[in-house]
């Protein structure tokens, strides 16, 4: 699929900001709502939301309503047309300390049960498993 020259460089410019390259690090396992990921990155609503609508504007993030909250995701078709991307950006945060400790801080919330949505089945964008959020 080839997109136009705009569509790319909106792409770019959206992931060229760290704390959204935070932010799709983040979701890369599963799709997370807005308070958890101000509550992994400390960041307030107002700063994760201008972050999550510049990424859901370029294509890159898709978002779902569940009850009170908005799930955040990778979109079914960056991930489609963007695997190569992607696989790089996960190979780069994996030797990133920043994007590791993110996901660390990501992992011991989720495994305590001390993120601040409650508990909904999210099913994987990636096809794998079903994942839980809470």
């Amino acid at each position: 699929m080839r997109i136009n020259e705009s569509a790319t460089a909106t792409r770019f410019k959206a992931l060229a900001d760290p704390t959204r390259l935070r932010i799709v690090n983040l979701l890369r396992e599963e799709p997370l709502c807005v308070c958890n990921i101000e509550q992994v990155l400390e960041i307030s609503q107002t700063s994760a939301s201008r972050h999550l609508a510049k990424l859901q504007s370029s294509g890159i993030l898709a978002s779902e309503r569940r009850a009170q909250w908005v799930y955040y995701r990778i979109s079914e078709a960056f991930i489609r047309d963007h695997k190569t991307l992607l696989d790089y950006l996960y190979l780069e945060a994996d030797n990133e300390q920043q994007l590791r400790r993110d996901r660390e801080i990501l992992a011991r919330h989720v495994a305590e049960g001390t993120l601040c949505a409650v508990v909904l089945p999210v099913p994987s964008m990636h096809g794998e498993r079903a994942s839980y959020i809470g």
